[in-house]
């Protein structure tokens, strides 16, 4: 990360300078950031297909929103969680006023309670509740030296209460650094499709694990997984096949989408 995009993120000014109008359509148009993740997530929830009723997803870890702007975008009504400050300002000024999305001011994990959610800077996609994951930033990051600067004290729920409070979801994107399998700990009710992601190896057994609770939900549990937002198998794997994949693959990341 540039010093320039730092500082923009730290800024009280952040959320006008890059989500407002016009600088948004900017990005989307140089990048098209959406419309690639749009295309990802239809190749396999095929959104078109779904009922008005069936149209709900959960963002866990939704950090600027920029998956829950896909999922909008395919109708979904979605239910955005962050425990971090910053993030929270950036999905109220987004959808603050979004009939469509629920912002949920929390943490996840296997039970209710508090937890320590650790900051190396605001709206970053390292920010965690993993120590583990700290740890793991602090010795091996190639790009830069990652230092966690905050540390903060968070209200913790969990994915059954929030189906019990929204609706049970088609579909369930986790993205946690390192926490996933603790939030997936607090889920006894079937989605369609979870998608989370896999640091590799330092993740391999927690990443076992996501699988092995996934796998207790539905017997007929298929997985695939995508490194660039495109599903990387044109036949699904079982739960056993993906654990052997993550055994000996060398990606040091995949996000993993499971088809329950």
């Amino acid at each position: 990360m540039n010093t320039f995009t730092q500082l923009l993120l730290k800024s009280k000014a952040y959320n006008t300078l890059r989500y407002a109008t016009l600088p948004d359509f900017i990005v989307e148009t140089l990048t098209g950031n959406t419309r690639k993740v749009v295309a990802f997530y239809d190749s396999f929830l095929e959104s078109k297909k779904l009922s008005k009723q069936q149209k709900i997803a959960f963002d866990i870890g939704a950090n600027k929103g920029n998956k829950t702007k896909a999922l909008l975008k395919m109708g979904f009504k979605v239910v955005a969680v962050d425990p971090e400050p910053s993030c929270i300002s950036t999905l109220k000024y987004r959808y603050g006023n979004n009939p469509h999305v629920t912002i949920v001011e929390k943490g996840l994990s296997n039970e209710t309670g508090t937890a320590t959610l650790f900051i190396t800077s605001p709206r970053s996609g390292l920010n965690t509740m993993s120590t583990k994951r700290t740890d793991e930033l602090k010795q091996t990051s190639q790009e830069q030296t990652v230092r966690f600067v905050q540390k903060h004290e968070i209200d913790v729920s969990t994915l059954d209460i929030l189906i019990d409070t929204y609706g049970c979801p088609y579909f369930i994107k986790i993205d946690v650094e390192g926490f996933e399998h603790k939030v997936l700990q607090g889920l006894t009710k079937k989605p369609s499709f979870i998608s989370f992601e896999a640091n590799l190896p330092e993740f391999l057994e927690e990443s076992v694990i996501c699988i092995e609770q996934i796998k207790r939900l539905s017997t007929n549990v298929t997985f695939n997984h995508s490194t660039h937002e495109k599903l990387e198998l044109n036949n699904w794997m079982s739960a056993d096949q993906t654990i052997d994949f993550l055994r000996n693959t060398s990606l040091p990341y995949t996000e993993l989408v499971a088809r329950l």
